[in-house]
């Protein structure tokens, strides 16, 4: 699972057969499907932002100095 397939399949980009795939692999894979589930909800809870003003946000910081 990349970071660019994580972000495509949060914003419904992922093709049909790709997004089955996904999904099958969270079920076998309960922290990534819980990662997951965290995402979706702090989207639903941050409508104005997006998954790549969050990974932007925990870049800032992860990398401070």
């Amino acid at each position: 699972m990349t970071n660019d397939e994580i972000k495509k399949y949060l914003k419904n980009e992922l093709p049909l057969l790709e997004r089955v795939q996904f999904i099958q692999e969270l079920e076998n894979d309960l922290f990534l499907k819980e990662s997951i589930e965290g995402l979706e909800m702090w989207l639903r809870n941050n409508k104005h932002k997006t998954i790549d003003d969050l990974e932007d946000e925990l870049n800032k910081r992860i990398f401070r100095t």
